[in-house]
């Protein structure tokens, strides 16, 4: 008897995080409660640790475990995209390879896509887990000037949305908002099925962490400049000015806390103009003392801002 395609398929993306990978990601993607076939697909970035290894093991013991390592080192996009075009589900789910999915994420995104066949895609609430707080991200609140959605991992999409759409492989950052762009455009905000329902635990990190806090990378910058240069029109003639003001915000805060503060200065001032609120008036101000000076604001602002729940 011929075997059916799995319904479901879960992408893992991962790079050199081994440990990680075989602790979080994939039992949580294994332990995933369906009724439904799925399948487990993991895309290592051309990892140079161990990871082929490790996943090797759990093949042994699970065969819904899929491998497969690019060829050289190509990004996140790059990835996401390879294991998309290797799902052989209808329905999609990213995961990074330190978050954890809830266990009933693909049965609620089948039923969900599969009752309504309009929606294209599936979005959730989050929990985030820093070391100073543990927060809920509820899900985005959208409307028809909506372009801001990130979409990185956690959420359910069908596949043939990849023939219209990919990520960007030239974006060396915020691939996951460009990609939430291009979504919106595509298909509109009616197309995004809501849930309050937490469907990601994500990890994060300590303020002032070297994961998280340390001086953003040529790398990141040209990345950053790529997306506004790309994206910042479309901003500012389809897009809110909730949503315009904080990629300008994030843009200037990335600059001052990497030491180009000359550079951070006009978009924390158009930030300011859009919206003249008090965390864009100290953004500002602070920026005006310096990289130094702004850093230690920031990282006072960023902590305070992680209210337990």
């Amino acid at each position: 008897m011929t075997e059916q395609p799995p319904k479901l398929s879960c992408i893992i993306t991962t790079y050199n995080r081994s440990k990680l990978l075989s602790e979080n990601s994939l039992p949580s993607a294994l332990g995933q409660v369906s009724a439904h076939a799925f399948e487990v697909i993991v895309i290592d970035d051309y990892s140079t640790d161990d990871t082929e290894e490790v996943v090797k093991e759990w093949q042994k013991k699970d065969s819904r475990i899929r491998y497969h390592k690019q060829e050289k080192n190509k990004g996140l996009a790059a990835a996401r995209n390879t294991g998309a075009s290797l799902a052989r589900g209808e329905y999609i789910v990213f995961l990074d390879d330190d978050d954890v999915l809830v266990p009933y994420v693909l049965e609620v995104g089948k039923l969900l896509l599969d009752g309504y066949p309009k929606s294209k895609v599936v979005i959730g609430a989050r929990l985030i887990l820093y070391p100073e707080a543990t927060t809920h991200q509820a899900p985005p609140t959208l409307n028809e000037k909506s372009l801001y959605t990130t979409l990185d991992d956690g959420f359910i999409i069908r596949k043939e949305v990849f023939n219209e759409i990919k990520y960007d492989e030239e974006l060396l950052t915020n691939e996951d908002a460009d990609f939430g762009i291009q979504f919106m455009q595509k298909y509109g905000y009616k197309s995004v099925a809501l849930v309050n329902n937490i469907l990601l635990i994500k990890q994060g990190h300590e303020v002032g962490s070297s994961s998280s806090w340390s001086s953003p990378s040529e790398r990141t910058f040209l990345g950053m400049e790529r997306y506004m240069k790309k994206n910042l029109p479309i901003y500012y003639k389809h897009g809110d000015n909730n949503e315009t003001e904080y990629i300008l915000r994030y843009m200037g805060r990335l600059y001052c806390q990497g030491g180009k503060v000359k550079k951070g200065i006009p978009y924390l001032w158009k930030a300011f103009r859009l919206k003249p609120m008090h965390k864009n008036f100290f953004l500002l101000l602070f920026a005006m003392g310096g990289s130094r000076i702004f850093n230690w604001y920031y990282k006072q602002y960023a902590k305070a801002s992680r209210t337990k729940i």
